[in-house]
């Protein structure tokens, strides 16, 4: 999670820094795209380990804690952005949002046996839990193997990127989007 608060701190840093294209897709698409999948990655086996049982509560909670976060930041962005510009707001959106990240990383426990805790539903018979640091490898090594040679696992990867680089743009096309034919009325704005 350390290297995710790094890559987010670049990240914020660089896009409120950035110059031309090609360091806005390094700064914003790759660093910050690395930043949340190191914090995401581990967030989701951490509720399976801390919810014995009702993990659909525990997803739920992390997916309503991701949304709400997103809400919450949009608009302190949106208030930085208009209030002193979007180069100052990506800088201090940077800085306090990795102090944020920092804090919340002195709370974070991989299982409840790092914290001494037992997990959510958890009941008299159910068999200890395993912590971070014993983790059995063997296991480690199979799920590695499953997500190199299963074609869900990048299915997912050749579905979700294309979506990431925007609209396409034929070059040397400069008609409004509303005037493309796409959308009903023909270039020069008559009907189809």
């Amino acid at each position: 999670m350390s290297l995710g608060a790094a890559f987010f701190l670049i990240g914020m840093i660089g896009t409120g820094s950035v110059n031309s294209i090609w360091q806005l897709y390094l700064f914003y698409s790759v660093a910050l795209g690395i930043a949340q999948s190191l914090f995401l990655i581990p967030a989701l086996p951490a509720v399976a380990i801390w919810f014995r049982r009702h993990l659909g509560l525990g997803t739920g909670l992390l997916w309503l804690s991701w949304g709400i976060g997103l809400v919450i930041g949009i608009q302190l962005m949106s208030w930085l952005i208009t209030s002193y510009g979007w180069e100052t707001a990506f800088r201090v959106g940077g800085v306090a949002g990795t102090a944020v990240i920092l804090v919340m990383m002195t709370l974070f426990r991989n299982s409840p046996a790092d914290a001494n805790r037992k997990p959510y539903g958890w009941e008299e018979g159910d068999p200890e839990t395993v912590s971070a640091q014993g983790a059995p490898v063997d296991l480690r090594i199979k799920y590695e193997h499953h997500i190199r040679v299963t074609n869900s696992f990048w299915n997912l990867i050749n579905i979700h990127c294309p979506g990431l680089r925007g609209p396409r743009r034929d070059p040397g096309d400069d008609r409004a989007d509303g005037d493309s034919p796409r959308h009903g009325r023909e270039p020069g704005g008559g009907s189809p």
